[in-house]
């Protein structure tokens, strides 16, 4: 018996490696070896589809994320990013930075569903993470809806939006507790003196905040 699994193990090996040095007799045997063959063979060319589809999907991912650390500091805050786009005079532009990471925010749903495995995959720098780029970037979205004049376009409300529906994606694939239909008035991480904290600093800086 140990003799066949070793001959079993011998000839499954040759075929699905393809390296064809055992060989095998009988119709139905070379039929399975046959299948054996085929089989490592479509293997080698998912891996090799697979792995540069993993890999162009992290790099789309970590673009931004890499961009984020210019442009809200590192680790990343939403304040630093505001003041950031005030003190250069960009604050009209934001409505472009929405628009890219609300396209972002779509890729990772897609991308973080399809490839599980990319969720654990982190930047090489140890002070990125997409997980903290993409926390930053929903506060200032909520703080330019919430405070600004002159950070208030509307395409800040849809980055918004794809952004916590793409984090409800992907937590409900792996089955993180989450509630689905917040109420006004619920309690949130955020105090109010944290909050008015926030606005005082956007005020000093020189920012038009909302009354």
């Amino acid at each position: 018996e140990q003799a066949g699994w070793a001959r079993a193990y011998h000839v499954s090996g040759s075929s699905l490696l393809t390296l064809g040095f055992e060989g095998v007799s009988g119709v139905f045997l070379h039929t399975l070896s046959f299948i054996e063959a085929a089989l490592g063979l479509a293997l080698l060319a998912l891996l090799i589809t697979y792995l540069p589809s993993i890999y162009g999907a992290f790099a789309r991912r970590e673009t931004l994320v890499a961009l984020l650390e210019t442009r809200a500091g590192s680790p990343p805050s939403a304040v630093e990013m505001l003041l950031r786009f005030h003190r250069v005079g960009m604050g009209d532009r934001l409505g472009e930075v929405w628009l890219e990471w609300e396209r972002w925010f779509a890729e990772i749903e897609e991308s973080h569903t399809t490839f599980p495995m990319l969720n654990f995959y982190r930047s090489p720098q140890a002070d990125r993470h997409w997980v903290t780029a993409a926390g930053t970037v929903l506060d200032a979205a909520a703080l330019t809806l919430s405070t600004g004049k002159e950070f208030g376009p509307p395409e800040a409300a849809l980055a918004l939006r794809s952004g916590y529906i793409s984090m409800r994606r992907i937590a409900d694939f792996f089955g993180i507790p989450y509630d689905p239909d917040p109420s006004r008035g619920d309690p949130i991480i955020i105090s109010r003196s944290e909050f008015d904290a926030v606005v005082a600093r956007l005020e000093e800086a020189g920012v038009h905040v909302r009354d």
